[in-house]
């Protein structure tokens, strides 16, 4: 990416779709989750004093939702852990 704070760094974006109109989900329950995608505590402070850390931690998180999201499964949510896989 070449803009000021990303400058050098590949992308770990998506591209979703989210019914906004649909009512809000919970959490899904550990039964239903297939994989847990963790990410850092805090990927902006990693990015300062580690660069090439977190260069690798944006690799990883985009290598494996990448993988889940081509196998059919999708992001259930979200919480300290990481991102939350599910079928």
């Amino acid at each position: 990416m070449a803009d000021a704070v990303n400058r050098g760094d590949e992308s770990d974006r998506l591209l979703v779709t989210w019914a906004l109109a649909e009512p809000p989900t919970s959490i899904p329950p550990d039964a239903e989750i297939v994989a847990v995608v963790a990410v850092p505590d805090d990927v902006e402070v990693l990015r300062r004093s580690d660069p090439a850390a977190a260069a690798a931690w944006r690799r990883r998180l985009r290598d494996a939702l990448r993988e889940h999201l081509a196998s059919g499964h999708r992001i259930g949510g979200f919480d300290r852990r990481g991102y939350l896989i599910v079928r």
